[in-house]
């Protein structure tokens, strides 16, 4: 079954960003709900230093997870050099319980949220 976010690495190329697809993006997806219509993105930071050496040596973690977090972890990482990883096209542990905020509904985060 296609997951629900397969436009997505076309929308960025679209808006001018180089995008590089991991291996197996377009099929990955954590359990639970999926993210049909998001309301918004989420944008993290994973603290880990990266450089132009190094651009994005967070994106094998945010494909198979953590030890406390199963993956995928995102849908996209945007590396030290700017170009955008895709990671996952559907679900993601990433956001958690989201509260409502304006004219975004609150509930699973994770199927509301985009995640970069």
């Amino acid at each position: 079954m296609a997951q629900p976010l397969v436009w997505l690495a076309d929308v960025l190329r679209g808006a001018g960003l180089r995008v590089v697809e991991t291996d197996g993006w377009r099929d990955r997806a954590a359990r639970g709900a999926r993210p049909n219509r998001p309301v918004g993105v989420l944008n993290h930071h994973t603290a880990t230093p990266a450089s132009l050496a190094r651009p994005a040596p967070t994106v094998r973690m945010c494909i198979t997870g953590r030890p406390d977090l199963d993956g995928p972890l995102c849908h996209a990482v945007i590396a030290f050099d700017g170009t955008v990883r895709m990671v996952a096209a559907g679900r993601a542990n990433h956001a958690g319980k989201a509260k409502a905020s304006g004219p975004n509904p609150g509930g699973d985060g994770n199927a509301l949220y985009v995640a970069t």
